[in-house]
């Protein structure tokens, strides 16, 4: 699992649930 992979788990919300949660 790579941090690089996806945007850090403290970022806006303007993914979705993706703003909540590191995966």
């Amino acid at each position: 699992m790579s941090s690089t992979a996806h945007p850090p788990p403290i970022f806006p919300t303007g993914f979705g649930d993706f703003g909540r949660s590191p995966l």
